[in-house]
């Protein structure tokens, strides 16, 4: 059986129309859940991310950013290896005191003369690490694409929890 409820197809060409603000988004439709306002299930595509004005949270946060960097030219050596491999992916295993890291996996791969990354996120603070988050992400890929002399392409997010805690 090939029939879902929803199917979301990532192109170029929607930014050329719109370009969403996230956080005007999650101010309009975030749903109560426990104790925070939340989107789940969020897909963010973009190109560039710039570098945000505050500082991170934490220096754990700071510490994952500059691993995950490091950490990504495992699969940059995957993509110098085959350009076209499904297997140039890395799994956050950067120690915190969560049990699970809220950045999951990074995965690189070539498609349409551009290399794209997709990440998937367990769970993400819109207002403490949205932008710093999205940022890293930009960095990560643009590493791997002057690494692997590959064009930079787009980053898509898929965020399982955006959510602000309750005041």
């Amino acid at each position: 059986m090939s029939k879902v409820d929803n199917i979301t197809l990532i192109r170029e060409s929607i930014k050329d129309y719109i370009m969403f603000d996230v956080k005007k988004y999650f101010e309009d439709f975030a749903e109560d859940v426990a104790n925070t306002k939340e989107l789940n299930n969020v897909i963010i595509s973009f190109r560039d991310y710039p570098k945000p004005n505050k500082p991170f949270v934490t220096n754990t946060d700071k510490e994952e950013q500059n691993w995950l960097i490091k950490e990504i030219d495992f699969a940059i050596d995957k993509l110098k290896k085959d350009k076209y491999t499904r297997q140039a992916i890395i799994y956050n295993l950067h120690k915190s005191e969560l049990d699970h890291n809220c950045l999951n996996i990074f995965h690189l791969y070539f498609r349409n003369n551009e290399l794209d990354m997709n990440v998937y996120v367990r769970s993400m603070n819109i207002d403490a690490n949205f932008d710093n988050d999205m940022y890293t992400f930009n960095l990560i890929l643009e590493k791997a694409s002057k690494e692997s002399s590959l064009p930079k392409g787009k980053i898509n997010v898929q965020i399982m929890s955006l959510h602000t805690f309750k005041k």
